[in-house]
């Protein structure tokens, strides 16, 4: 099978010039927001989802466990002003 891009090009620049304004809107919108929601979703898809390792610490426990993951290079989040 043999495939001619130029060809294919040609017959993809007839058909956008006889469509009306409206529709290549329409069409170039849903292109952006296609492109923009595959983009969110691999944004969404890429951040960490953390839970709770332990809680109500004394920030000297706290402390020796965020020494243990930084060597793991685990990542975390402190909340709770360094007790959770």
């Amino acid at each position: 099978m043999n495939f001619d891009l130029k060809k294919t090009m040609n017959q993809f620049g007839n058909i956008w010039n006889e469509i009306s304004f409206s529709h290549k809107f329409i069409m170039i919108m849903m292109t952006i927001g296609f492109i923009g929601g595959i983009a969110g979703v691999t944004q969404w898809a890429r951040k960490p989802d953390f839970g709770l390792l332990y809680g109500e610490l004394n920030p000297k426990e706290s402390g020796e466990i965020i020494e243990l993951l930084k060597e793991e290079n685990i990542p975390y989040q402190i909340t709770g002003n360094g007790t959770t």
